[in-house]
């Protein structure tokens, strides 16, 4: 057997047959490579076109209902539960990290491949998934408030102005969303 020749690698019998100029990456270096790459599509879709009416990014639920309770106007004491057709629990976003000062919580239903709203319960056609959490909000909440139009104080002004509120975080805390999306899409 010969040593390779000094300031040269030895090359294993799969890269000698793959060619001189072919590089594989590991399939873990893929799989991270992918997921950052989804990351940043996310945040890309939050920043440049969550402001357009009825639009939410392609696997951006949990990092739209991370930056919702993240609004300087969302009440630490209200949260978001996401609930299955059982009625379990999936997931429970809060401002900060002490479950203890809930109060309240906006329940969302989710089913396969949709939020869903229990029976008998009228949700308009137009922004469904809003207007379902702001019917759910305390009385004088002030989340989606702020906006400086005509109507702004309506509940579809307070979505236009919510949805630019989002944008806006999304980008101003890009490299912490970032992080999250990450190492959510790890576990």
């Amino acid at each position: 057997m010969n040593a390779a020749p000094m300031g040269k690698l030895a090359r294993s019998t799969e890269q000698q047959s793959l060619g001189p100029d072919r590089f594989t990456p590991s399939s873990i270096a893929v799989r991270e490579h992918r997921n950052r790459e989804r990351a940043d599509r996310i945040i890309d879709q939050f920043v440049e076109r969550f402001t357009e009416k009825d639009f939410f990014p392609d696997d951006g639920d949990e990092a739209l209902f991370a930056l919702l309770v993240q609004l300087p106007e969302w009440p630490a004491d209200l949260s978001i539960r996401i609930h299955n057709e059982n009625d379990e629990v999936l997931a429970i976003f809060l401002k900060g990290n002490d479950e203890s000062v809930v109060q309240n919580s906006v329940v969302l239903m989710q089913n396969a491949d949709a939020y869903i709203v229990p029976d008998n319960i009228p949700v308009a056609d137009d922004e469904p998934l809003l207007r379902w959490v702001f019917s759910q909000l305390p009385v004088g909440s002030r989340v989606g408030m702020g906006g400086n139009f005509p109507g702004s104080h309506s509940d579809s002004g307070r979505i236009v102005t919510l949805r630019e509120q989002i944008a806006g975080l999304a980008n101003d805390q890009r490299p912490l969303l970032f992080d999250a999306l990450v190492a959510a899409g790890e576990g």
